[in-house]
């Protein structure tokens, strides 16, 4: 397997040769998602809120917690364009902070050969670095069972996966196929994953309390293309 290195070219640089092929920018980002598994974009006013977000303890189910997941979903152009290309018709069904895991090789989603059904996108604040292992989502693989699949090296010691080690200094985006493996090496990443329907009616859906103020919210984060698998607790 090709040794680590370390990378923090931006999408729109990443994608310089994609948009030659007059592709359009959400196209883009959907064929580099396709192919290598993500894309990724440094972004300094992002590391600040998930930072502000991790001094509040990352709370996700109170307004604050609302707040941060429609602020990095529906009212970012560029989420809602990547969302839209490359996993269109899906909902938000996942809403969790993930820490490095001493080192272990993670995937949200079993690398199956099938097509893609779900989609992360990571927030980071500033300092944080991850390793990917691009194209290692299209690899038809059996990981360790858990609450996050854990993939071995030796299953990812193939000439068509590629590890890449990415250092957000300033914090960001990563948007990547749930089935891509990834290990976090520093910081914590507020994680957001959309599934197609037949995925989600598998999953829990995301459980509120049941106030008025979160009815509210949610019913202001209606949108004509992501939607979120909310309930409220009875």
């Amino acid at each position: 397997m090709a040794s680590c290195v370390e990378h923090t070219t931006t999408i729109d640089e990443s994608l310089e040769g994609m948009a030659s092929a007059n592709l359009s920018r959400a196209e883009s980002w959907r064929v580099a998602i396709d192919m290598d598994g993500l894309v990724y974009l440094a972004d300094s006013t992002v590391g600040l809120r998930a930072e502000e977000f991790a001094k509040k303890g990352c709370p996700r189910t109170n307004i604050d917690g609302l707040k941060f997941l429609k602020k990095h979903t529906i009212e970012d152009d560029r989420i809602v364009a990547i969302h839209d290309s490359a996993l269109p018709g899906s909902k938000v069904g996942a809403y969790m902070l993930l820490h490095p895991f001493d080192g272990r090789i993670l995937c949200l989603l079993a690398p199956n050969g099938q097509e893609r059904q779900t989609l992360a996108i990571l927030v980071w604040g500033k300092g944080s670095k991850v390793t990917f292992y691009k194209g290692s989502h299209k690899l038809s693989v059996q990981p360790a069972p858990g609450d996050l699949m854990e993939l071995s090296p030796e299953q990812l010691a193939v000439p068509s996966v590629t590890p890449v080690t990415i250092s957000l200094k300033e914090g960001g985006f990563t948007i990547f196929d749930g089935r891509l493996g990834f290990t976090i090496i520093d910081g914590a990443a507020v994680t957001v994953v959309s599934a197609v329907p037949e995925r989600l009616k598998k999953w829990k859906k995301l459980e509120l309390p049941k106030l008025l103020e979160l009815k509210n919210m949610v019913a202001g984060m209606s949108h004509s293309t992501i939607g979120f698998n909310f309930t409220f607790d009875d």
